[in-house]
């Protein structure tokens, strides 16, 4: 699958990896499968590293139908924080990363979104080791 999610519960904290190509239909089936995993705990921060995404095939649809995912699962995420890491030469993941953060700042969507071109930035703003 190219998008992986899982729960360290030893570190609590969510970690998400995306791989090679990344669709609407996988990235959703991803964050809807996490979102109901009954160890997501309010507050867990979530690293996604997307460094390793070649290709990003999200659509404005599929980024709706994301964050109508992520409302309606609210109560599982409380006041989190998210990081993703995407490559700084990829201006399409650099806008995808910028658009959900732009969502979470502007509808109150939880987690709260930052994006980062270095996971040791993005690990430090979390508070998670590596």
């Amino acid at each position: 699958m190219p998008m992986e999610c899982q729960i360290d519960l030893d570190r609590g904290v969510v970690l998400i990896h995306g791989l090679r190509e990344l669709t609407d239909e996988e990235m959703i089936e991803a964050i809807s499968q996490l979102r109901l995993n009954p160890d997501l705990k309010p507050g867990m921060p979530t690293l996604s590293d997307m460094t390793a995404v070649d290709e990003l095939a999200i659509t404005p649809y599929g980024l709706a139908q994301m964050a109508e995912v992520m409302f309606s699962t609210d109560e599982h995420r409380g006041d989190a924080k998210a990081a993703i890491v995407v490559k700084a030469n990829s201006e399409t993941a650099n806008i995808f990363a910028g658009m959900l953060a732009g969502m979470s700042e502007r509808n109150r969507l939880r987690p709260r979104f930052k994006v980062f071109h270095d996971l040791a930035e993005a690990r430090n703003w979390l508070e998670i080791a590596a």
